[in-house]
């Protein structure tokens, strides 16, 4: 299934951070395993980021807050959120 409709360099998304959230969403819930951690590798290698550099380096605790995010960075952390949440069937 694709879930992908941001390609890198699209201006006003920061790839970066997108990878960055999604980690610390999928570090958050312990119940998370190979399926999920391999959709935000494939979105992380589709954008040019380096996935394990990112994985080493976020933790759960990762705070958004602290940059300014744009709106469609925000849209598209949120779509791929919920795209992860459901990946196993089962909507957590």
């Amino acid at each position: 299934m694709e879930f992908n409709f941001v390609k890198a360099g699209t201006p006003d998304f920061d790839s970066q951070t997108y990878v960055c959230m999604l980690l610390a969403i999928a570090k958050a819930d312990k119940e998370n395993g190979p399926p999920e951690y391999a959709f935000i590798r494939r979105q992380a290698h589709r954008l040019g980021v380096d996935y394990d550099h990112f994985y080493k380096n976020t933790d759960k605790n990762f705070l958004i807050k602290k940059q300014k995010v744009s709106r469609l960075t925000a849209l598209v952390i949120l779509k791929d959120a919920i795209a992860l949440a459901s990946l196993d069937g089962n909507f957590t």
